[in-house]
This record gives structure tokens, sequence and C-alpha cells, in this order.
């Protein structure tokens, strides 16, 4: 996928903040911000890995907007998490690390970090399910491997994996589009340029392209290759309506456009008449007047 279509703006129209502890499965196909239940717990599909889930996911906040800092804190807080909770069903992976030590492997403050926290926990990915008093970690007296009790739910991130999918490959189809109507407006352009240099009058090519370079001055992206789908559309427009204008006074200024018919043979003069010299034809109205319906 493009870099162009990881900068797409977040969609707040697919990302709902429900009631707390609150979590529509009718609407599995959108990505949910909520607080988990204790006692739900969803799983990674088995042909998905956590390490392939955590870089999916990173692909999709990407997509939905968020920043490479907020991406680096989600990755930092994933990686640390017991592996096995990513496919269990009576527990979800949660991190139970500090956030002044998480944000000091990556250089951030506290507040910076704690900004972080927010953000992915409105973009689904995240519970802050911690104690009162800030508490993160196992219950006193329970062994080092067993769950862990408070911290960072990743419960979220699982939950609306399906969801993270679904809005990748809708982008991978948008992508396709558009790198096809960036193909599309190059070869549209190349022809029009090319039937504007095949004009045979000078001053009606003139025109022509001075209406294409003043279509090109107010449509033209400066970077057509990552342009936006609708900035796109405009200029490929633009260049097919001045196409269809071209082609339409081409056709007008053709043969039956001439003001005088060519001749084959000079007529010979009559007796006791001097030979003069016959007047140059003049040249077709249609070159000087229909061009004009493409000025710009």
């Amino acid at each position: 996928m493009s870099k162009r279509t990881m900068r797409m703006t977040l969609n707040t129209d697919r990302i709902h903040t429900p009631a707390a502890g609150v979590y529509d499965p009718a609407r599995a196909h959108e990505i949910q911000a909520f607080i988990p239940e204790p006692d739900r717990h969803s799983a990674l599909p088995g042909d998905v890995t956590k390490a392939g889930a955590i870089a999916m996911i990173a692909k999709g906040l990407r997509l939905c907007g968020l920043g490479e800092g907020t991406i680096a804190q989600w990755r930092c807080i994933a990686d640390v998490t017991e592996r096995a909770a990513w496919h269990a069903h009576d527990r979800s992976p949660v991190n139970w690390r500090r956030q002044c030590d998480m944000a000091r492997e990556l250089g951030l403050s506290e507040r910076q970090w704690r900004r972080g926290e927010v953000a992915l926990e409105r973009a689904g990915v995240l519970a802050r399910a911690t104690a009162e008093n800030g508490y993160r970690g196992r219950r006193s007296g329970e062994p080092w491997r067993g769950p862990v009790s408070c911290g960072l739910s990743l419960e979220p991130a699982l939950a609306n994996y399906p969801a993270f999918v679904e809005r990748l490959a809708a982008a991978d189809v948008a992508e396709a589009a558009r790198l096809e109507l960036v193909m599309n407006t190059r070869l549209t352009r190349r022809r029009l340029r090319q039937t504007i240099a095949a004009i045979p009058d000078r001053e009606a090519r003139h025109r022509a392209e001075a209406a294409l370079a003043d279509l090109e001055a107010r449509l033209r992206p400066a970077s057509p290759r990552v342009a936006e789908a609708d900035v796109l559309l405009r200029w490929h427009r633009g260049l097919l309506d001045l196409e269809a204008r071209l082609r339409r006074a081409l056709a007008v200024t053709g043969p039956d456009a001439q003001d005088t018919p060519p001749t084959d043979t000079p007529t010979p003069p009559e007796e006791g008449h001097a030979m003069r010299s016959r007047p140059a034809p003049r040249p077709s109205k249609g070159s000087r007047h229909t061009f004009a319906i493409f000025t710009p």
C-alpha cells in the first residue's frame, strides 16, 4: 500500500464511543472504542500471529490518521504482552509496565505518553484497565507468569481486528482505483498533446496549447502520483472535455469548410487577352473562427 494511502485522515463516522462496557457485535465491521467487560475475551484467527496482528493494526492506525509517534507507542505496548493471550479465550493480553518506563524508552515525557494512550484508546485498540490508584500488574501473591490483572488491555484491538482487516482491504481497492486513474489521466494528456501538435494551422495550434496550459494551471496537481483521487478526477475530466471540444473543432475545419476549391490545371487565356496572374487561395474560415470554441 502506498504512503499516500496511509496518510488518509481519520474517518470518525466509523469509530464509535458507545456506553461503558458495551461492544455491539452487530457492528463488528466497524472499529469501536469501548471498555471491555471482565468476562469478555476475543482471540485472533488461528493463522494470524501476534507479530502479524501488531503490524496489521499499526497499518490500520496509520490509515486512520494517527502519527508515527503514537503508532510507536502501540508497538511498545503490544510487543511485551503475553503471546498466548492473543489466541486465548479465557484472558486478554494486558500490558502492565509503568508509563514512565515506556515513555523513557521512546524519549517521551509522561504527559506525551498519556496523550498517546488516550489517542489509542479512542482509536479502538486498547483500554486502560487500571486500578483507581493507577496500579498496573498482577495481584499480590500471584505467580510471575500468571495472568496480569491491571494495566492496558488490548481486548479492543482483538475485538476490532476483523474491522481493521476490512478497512485495509477497502483501502487497497481504493488505492488500486486511484493508480488506474493516474495512468488513464496520463494517457489522456499524452493523446491530447499529440492531437494539438498535429494541428496544421499555427494560430489554431497556439490557441489549443494555451487552452491546455490554462487547464493544467488550474487543475493539474503538483505530484499526480500521490494526488488525491478527487483531484485526479477533476483534472482527468477537464482533459477529456478539452479533448472533446478540440476534436469537434477539428471536424468543422475539414475539407468541407474550405472557401476556395482546389484547382488542378490553370485555365489557358482567351485569344487576344494577356495572361493575368491568379490570386492565391484564401485560408480556410475554420482555422480562424472555429477554434475559438476552446480558447480559454
